[in-house]
């Protein structure tokens, strides 16, 4: 549940910020044309990379997908024993309901409307907790994989790189514009070092 969800936001997160980094090389295309005519044209070097394979092999990923798939079961676990409990409730209203007053029955009913409320609350709040672990656990991968791309960027002299299903079908790219092998060895050079922030 955690490696899909988590790799697939980060691929997404990726994209948005490559699609954004092209989009503005591409913008500067025209400026750069008019610099050409006074002999100053900077020629855009564009770079993508296999944001999937290196969102798959982020050091400590393995090790955070297990964290909160344990941390998913125990909220599950949870969810359920209030589901269990609600449940042994109303099938001890429905045994007893003959036997109870209409005022009593009213009063029982209020109650199991009143507890359901209460198990629909705790699984949205589970569903958002789950939701901001899971924000939060990303944030250090992506954080190691853009690290890497600014190493590569800064070393190769690429003036973007981007992830290259963010650069959609209307993009020819040559293979040696693919910097994946490159950013990978930064990544498993570094897998050690804590990531911190983008």
């Amino acid at each position: 549940m955690f490696q899909t969800a988590t790799t697939v936001h980060a691929r997404e997160m990726l994209c948005l910020i490559g699609a954004g980094l092209a989009m503005l090389v591409m913008s500067s295309a025209p400026l750069a044309a008019q610099r050409g005519a006074a002999g100053n044209a900077i020629t855009p070097r564009i770079a993508f990379v296999d944001a999937r394979l290196l969102l798959d092999s982020v050091p400590g990923r393995q090790a955070a997908e297990a964290g909160l798939a344990d941390e998913v079961r125990l909220a599950e676990t949870r969810l359920r024993l209030a589901a269990d409990s609600l449940q042994r409730i109303v099938e001890r209203f429905a045994r007893e309901q003959a036997e109870l007053s209409p005022m009593q029955r009213e009063a029982a009913t209020l109650s199991l409307r009143a507890r359901e409320l209460q198990l629909e609350d705790m699984a949205q709040q589970l569903n958002l907790s789950m939701a901001a672990r899971r924000n939060a656990l990303q944030g250090p991968l992506m954080a190691c994989v853009q690290r890497a791309m600014r190493d590569v960027q800064q070393r190769d002299g690429w003036h973007v790189i981007a992830d290259r299903e963010a650069l959609g079908t209307l993009f020819v790219l040559h293979p040696d514009a693919d910097v994946t092998p490159q950013v990978l060895a930064v990544l498993r050079r570094r897998s050690t070092e804590p990531c911190g922030t983008p």
